[in-house]
């Protein structure tokens, strides 16, 4: 195995970018995997749930579902953070692998089973371990000198572009009977969880240890908590991060239940599911790595985002319009690639206005409250869902316009000590 980097931002050994770049890839492969699985496993009355539950019961429990996985990440990431502060990015990274391995199999085992209350398990444990993609982007800031730095990053957008469109036409495919008689539920998540022991062969090694710094960083499951309560407090910081927050729980409203939304609507199974947001990640994937490299260096953070948030929020409620379902593929593109655009605008708006030293606590308080914003909005659309489908979908559109409100009252001075660079950066 390789000696450790000797200094942050030295130039980045081939072998551990291209480790960096395929755990990026197959962690979002893992992730959109299960997209246009979850919610026909769930839905459907003749699989894993039986007759018992009606169409209300179900869209609930499939809301508390998809709400185990960030809200396990709220108490997870933090702690994994100071693990990697403590014993180094390589080995909490082969441990949060593991636990997504883990986390897939017994997803695989609870369907065989028949227990629904062990898919919960699986996915809390998947999610308290969830932590890959955060070390992945520490790594690969330790391993980029400056003048490299947007190029690299520029790969990981790339990279998670490529998963995504690979992980959801994985799914639809691994799921079909028709394609192959053995085909079930179960094969896509036995699937991810050979591609994450794959990836544990890779980071071993191919990846060397990329930070020389050991810090006491303290270890508490209430992390969490304080990272929330650090974020709205912070004076300079407060406005940006309650956009972040408003951004992350407007489109998780769409994200996590738009395929319940085409299920019900249009009657769509794992395939067509899968298809559509395959078509979104080509979208994310050519905004990320082409599209959102012909900004101007001229228009900023702020600038940028006070566009892309009212189209996000306008291309969220047209989705609603089509009777026709080939028609959500005009309107995809606008959603796909102004959330594209905002994501990593948000991203670089924050880190540029916190200096050097607070890099590290204000990613985890960005990350904290990434996971609050992914865990609420399940638990809510689930319920509204039951009084009109459209409603998670418009409650999303709403959310986003809030933030398009607050970045406006963001004054147009502070434009001017952020960073034109645009950063990369994603959310599991």
């Amino acid at each position: 195995m390789k000696k450790p980097t000797s200094s942050l931002n030295a130039e980045a050994p081939k072998g551990a970018l291209i480790a960096i770049l395929f755990t990026v890839m197959l962690d979002l492969i893992g992730i959109g995997i299960i997209i246009p699985v979850v919610a026909p496993l769930i839905l459907n009355t003749k699989i894993l749930l039986g007759e018992g539950f009606s169409d209300a019961e179900r869209n609930i429990l499939l809301g508390l579902l998809l709400s185990s996985y960030p809200f396990a990440q709220f108490f997870g990431a933090p702690l994994l953070g100071a693990l990697a502060d403590r014993h180094g990015r390589r080995p909490v990274l082969l441990l949060a692998i593991a636990g997504a391995c883990i986390g897939f199999a017994v997803f695989a085992l609870a369907i065989h089973l028949g227990l629904f209350w062990l898919l919960f398990v699986s996915r809390s444990v998947a999610g308290f371990m969830g932590g890959s993609i955060a070390i992945a982007y520490s790594v690969m800031s330790d391993i980029t000198p400056a003048q490299n730095r947007a190029k690299n990053f520029g790969l990981i957008g790339a990279a998670f572009g490529v998963g995504f469109i690979i992980g959801p036409f994985l799914g639809g495919t691994l799921s079909n009977p028709a394609i192959l008689p053995w085909f079930s539920f179960q094969t896509p998540f036995v699937t991810s969880a050979l591609l994450a022991m794959v990836n544990l062969v890779v980071v071993y090694f191919f990846l060397p240890e990329t930070s020389n710094s050991r810090n006491k960083t303290p270890i508490s499951v209430l992390t969490g908590f304080t990272n929330i309560y650090k974020a709205f407090t912070n004076n300079r910081l407060s406005k940006l991060f309650s956009v972040s927050f408003l951004l992350t729980l407007g489109f998780s409203f769409f994200a996590q239940f738009f395929q319940v939304y085409m299920i019900r609507k249009f009657g769509f199974g794992p395939s067509q599911v899968a298809n559509v947001f395959a078509y979104i990640g080509v979208w994310a994937a050519v905004t990320q790595g082409g599209l959102i490299r012909l900004i101007p260096a001229r228009f900023g953070p702020l600038s940028v985002l006070r566009i892309t948030l009212i189209v996000l929020s306008f291309g969220l409620i047209l989705l609603l319009v089509p009777e026709q379902p080939w028609v959500l593929l005009l309107f995809m593109p606008l959603v796909s690639v102004s959330q594209g655009f905002s994501n990593p605008n948000m991203n670089s708006a924050i880190s540029a206005m916190a200096s050097p030293s607070e890099q590290g606590e204000i990613f985890g308080i960005s990350q904290s409250l990434q996971a609050l914003g992914l865990a609420i909005p399940p638990l809510i659309a689930g319920v509204l869902s039951n009084s009109d489908i459209r409603l998670p979908i418009a409650v999303a559109s709403v959310i986003v316009f809030l933030a398009w409100l607050l970045v406006l009252r963001i004054p147009k001075p502070a434009e001017k000590v952020l960073s034109p660079e645009v950063g990369f950066e994603i959310r599991k």
